[in-house]
């Protein structure tokens, strides 16, 4: 059998050919190798993850393809190796978690990331691909909330803000918030900014709409909207 020496002296073999096309190649090595020897997994990873960078210079989906399929247990170790380079972390965590995400929903995702690390993941995603945090927050709990908020706050995510401030201060401190949105947004149109009604702020009206579902029976957060809504109806048609 092959020893950790042969099996580094492969990967990198492969990842020194000459052009683009021929050093994928090593995915294939990898991907066969660790099929082939499946009990040297956890020694083996230690290569792989010390040769992330060379292989995400490669190509970022054929890496993505390797640590859905092997990294998965390999969390913690793929952050601390990648502190300095956040768009190769998020591609490794974002594979690790769409794998989880598709095998078992967010169960599933919490048992690969802890608390820590779920919590850095969201960071990531505000930075990388905001629109999909709410996705991550809303099927999961294992983060720090207070800093997953401040996140969002800080990158102007909505929906994600207002589900956590939901959680954190309640309906109400939620609702305040949403409606802040809406005036800019309204303040926005009425001084020619260029705002213009789009898909994104019917998805907001939705958010509203749940926010105010929080209320327990309670008609106050729906009369608070509504009358926030009619006002501002009023003020734009005197315009």
């Amino acid at each position: 059998g092959w020893s950790q020496k042969d099996f580094k002296t492969g990967v990198e073999s492969y990842l020194s050919r000459n052009t683009s096309e021929s050093r994928k190649v090593t995915f294939d090595f990898i991907r066969a190798y660790l099929h082939c020897y499946p009990s040297r997994k956890p020694i083996d990873m230690v290569c792989v993850l010390k040769l992330l960078p060379y292989l995400y210079d490669v190509s970022c989906e054929l890496l993505q393809s390797v640590a859905a399929e092997f990294l998965t247990r390999e969390v913690g170790n793929i952050i601390d190796r990648t502190r300095h380079q956040p768009s190769l972390q998020f591609a490794c965590l974002d594979a690790i978690s769409n794998s989880a995400l598709v095998s078992g929903g967010g169960r599933v995702l919490e048992n690969l990331f802890n608390k820590e690390n779920l919590t850095q993941f969201v960071k990531l995603m505000a930075m990388c691909d905001p629109s999909r945090v709410y996705g991550i927050v809303s099927i999961t709990s294992n983060y720090c909330t207070e800093e997953c908020l401040s996140i969002c706050e800080s990158k102007s995510i909505f929906d994600a803000t207002c589900y956590l401030l939901r959680k954190i201060s309640g309906p109400d401190i939620a609702l305040n918030h949403a409606l802040a949105e809406f005036k800019k947004y309204f303040e926005a149109v009425g001084g020619g900014d260029g705002a213009s009604s789009s898909d994104i702020h019917v998805l907001k009206l939705k958010h509203v709409a749940a926010i105010c579902g929080d209320s327990a029976g309670d008609n106050v957060l729906w009369i608070k909207a509504l009358e926030f809504f009619l006002l501002e109806s009023r003020e734009m048609q005197e315009k």
